[in-house]
C-alpha cells in the first residue's frame, strides 16, 4: 500500500501546483485550467471543458420606422378687431330766439334752377324759373321802362294835286314801357307800349322845297318774346322779336302850294330787338338794345337805340 500511496501524493502536488501557477491572474485564482485539467487516473473519455465560452452573435434590432414628428401647431387665429364704436352725433338743442327776432318774418328763398337745366348755368341763373308749383308766382314778373334815340324812315306819297312827294325826317325819341314774365329756363315774355315821335326835315315836291312845320308820331302796343343767353356772369346778352299794332298819326305838309297828307290810320306792326343786361342783383338790372319797328305802311317804321332799367316784383 505503501508503494502507491506515494507517488500518488506527488502526483497531487504536481496536479495542484501546476495549475496553481498557471491559473493565476492577479492574485485571483482562475478556475477554468483546473476545470479543464483532466484527472490523472481518469481514461481518454474524460470531458474537457471549453476553456472560454464562443462569443454569442448578437441579431441586430429589427428595422423600425423613420420616425416622423408630428406636424407643428397651426398658429393661433388672428383676434378678430372688435366693431367700431359709432357715437351718435350730439344733439343740439334748439336756441329759443329773442321775442323781437320771433316776430320778423322769414327771408323768402330765392328760386333756384331744377339741377339738370343746363341752360340755367349764368351768373344770376336764379332769375331763369323752373316749374316748380312752390314757386311765388309773383317772382315770375318784372316791369321794364326806358327810352332813347328813334329815328324815322322818311316819308314819301303823291300830293292831293297828284304830284309826288318825300319828306325826310329829323331823329327822335322813343319811350317804352312793358310788364313780362319768367316762362321757365331762358325765355321769357313781355307786353310792350311804346311811343316814338319824329319831327319833318326838308320836304320836296314838283322842284319846290320846303322845311319843317310837322312830325309823325307811332304809338305802338306789341307783345314781345325773349331769350336770355346766360354766360355765367352778370352780362346777360339776349335777342327778341314782338308782333302787334301801330296807331300812325301824321301831320299835314305844304311844300311849294301842293298839300301833303299826313299818314292816319291802325297798321299791323312788328319788331326785332339785341340787347344785354347787367344784372346788379335779384332786383334790378340796366340794359341797352337796339329795335327795329316795321308796318303796314312802308313810309311809316323807324330804328331805335334804347336805354332800359327793369326791376324784377
Amino acid at each position: 500500500m505503501r508503494a502507491w500511496i506515494l507517488p500518488s501524493c506527488l502526483g497531487l502536488a504536481v496536479l495542484f501546483a501546476a495549475p496553481a501557477m498557471a491559473g493565476t491572474k492577479g492574485g485571483l485564482y482562475d478556475m477554468r485550467a483546473l476545470l479543464n485539467q483532466g484527472h490523472p487516473f481518469a481514461g481518454p473519455s474524460a470531458v474537457v471543458l471549453p476553456t472560454a465560452a464562443p462569443p454569442i452573435a448578437v441579431a441586430p434590432p429589427a428595422p423600425t420606422l423613420r420616425y416622423t414628428p408630428p406636424p407643428p401647431p397651426p398658429p393661433p387665429a388672428a383676434k378678430a378687431m372688435p366693431a367700431p364704436t359709432i357715437r351718435p352725433a350730439p344733439t343740439v338743442m334748439p336756441v329759443p330766439l329773442p321775442r323781437t327776432a320771433q316776430k320778423r318774418p322769414a327771408p323768402r328763398p330765392l328760386p333756384m334752377p331744377a339741377p339738370d337745366d343746363d341752360s340755367n348755368d349764368g351768373f344770376f341763373s336764379f332769375l331763369s324759373f323752373d316749374d316748380d308749383p312752390a314757386d311765388d308766382w309773383l317772382d315770375r314778373f318784372y316791369l321794364v321802362g326806358g327810352g332813347g334815340l328813334d329815328w324815322a324812315e322818311d316819308v314819301g306819297g303823291n300830293t292831293v294835286g297828284g304830284g309826288a312827294y318825300s319828306i325826310d325826317m329829323d331823329s327822335g325819341f322813343a319811350l317804352q314801357a312793358a310788364i313780362g314774365s319768367y316762362f321757365g329756363g331762358n325765355i321769357r315774355g313781355e307786353a310792350e307800349l311804346a311811343h316814338r315821335t319824329a319831327d319833318y326835315d326838308q320836304a320836296t315836291s314838283g322842284g319846290a322845297t320846303a322845311t319843317g312845320g310837322g312830325e309823325l308820331t307811332l304809338t305802338t302796343v306789341m307783345a314781345n318774346l325773349y331769350y336770355d343767353f346766360r354766360l355765367g356772369s352778370a352780362f346777360v346778352p339776349y335777342i327778341g322779336a314782338g308782333l302787334g299794332l301801330a296807331f300812325i298819326d301824321g301831320d299835314d305838309r305844304t311844300i311849294g302850294g301842293a298839300v301833303a297828307k299826313g299818314r292816319d290810320g291802325t297798321e299791323f306792326a312788328y319788331q326785332a330787338i339785341v340787347g344785354v343786361w347787367y344784372e346788379f342783383d335779384r332786383t334790378w338790372a340796366v340794359g341797352a338794345d337796339g329795335r327795329y319797328l316795321g308796318t303796314g305802311d312802308d313810309d311809316a317804321g323807324s330804328t331805335s337805340l334804347m336805354l332800359n332799367a327793369r326791376y324784377n316784383l
